[in-house]
């Protein structure tokens, strides 16, 4: 199974690569070429770097045509290489967890917000974060179309998960052709996890 990220909702298909999708290789690791978003945030001796494909959209659809406004006809994908693997898998899944509340416009709704009816476009589903071989990813449903201002507030949300995980990382998109069939998925913590680690660690009177 595979991934297809161009016209019509993100949805898991035999692998295949769309017409109208411009898929970046398969097989090598995805490099960060003249990122543009950049974060120098310093921890100890070490600069804290986030960059972002300058193309990420680009690479999943067509561009919307002129006069439609800003928006490419792609439900879109994020794929996060580090070499701190577990940390991206954890700001990915904060991010998706927000991504649900990003409308059309690029509004990040409060809950209050979102009950009800509220009269602009949120994203149908985003998917687990899947720990794949070139790094941990995540897709949405947007029903097969991306305006710019959800666009640039997904992507403003990632990196900020990014950034507060404190590591270095580059966002790009999947390739069209990458299979998750099979990719483990990642999980936060269970509390009983959580509290055996802790006792684990507790210090005894012994």
């Amino acid at each position: 199974m595979a991934l297809a990220g161009c016209s019509g909702s993100m949805q898991l298909i035999p692998a295949l690569t769309s017409p109208t999708t411009r898929a970046s290789p398969s097989t090598p690791t995805p490099q960060p070429s003249q990122p543009t978003a950049q974060d120098g945030n310093l921890k100890g001796n070490s600069a804290m770097r986030i960059t972002v494909a300058p193309d990420i959209f680009d690479q999943q659809g067509e561009k919307w045509e002129e006069g439609l406004g800003q928006g490419w006809e792609t439900s879109p994908a994020f794929l996060v290489v580090s070499d701190d693997e577990d940390k991206a898998a954890r700001a990915l899944y904060a991010a998706a967890q927000r991504f649900y509340a990003v409308d059309q416009f690029g509004n990040e709704l409060t809950p209050e917000e979102m009950t009800g009816e509220y009269p602009q476009y949120t994203p149908n589903y985003v998917s687990d974060v899947y720990l794949t071989e070139l790094g941990p990813m995540i897709w949405t449903d947007t029903k097969g179309e991306l305006a710019a201002g959800m666009a640039d507030e997904m992507l403003r949300i990632l990196v900020d998960e990014l950034r507060a995980q404190e590591i270095t990382a580059h966002v790009t998109a999947p390739p069209a052709d990458l299979s998750v069939d099979g990719t483990p998925t990642w999980q936060p913590p269970t509390q009983t996890a959580l509290h055996a680690e802790a006792d684990v660690k507790a210090p005894t009177n012994e």
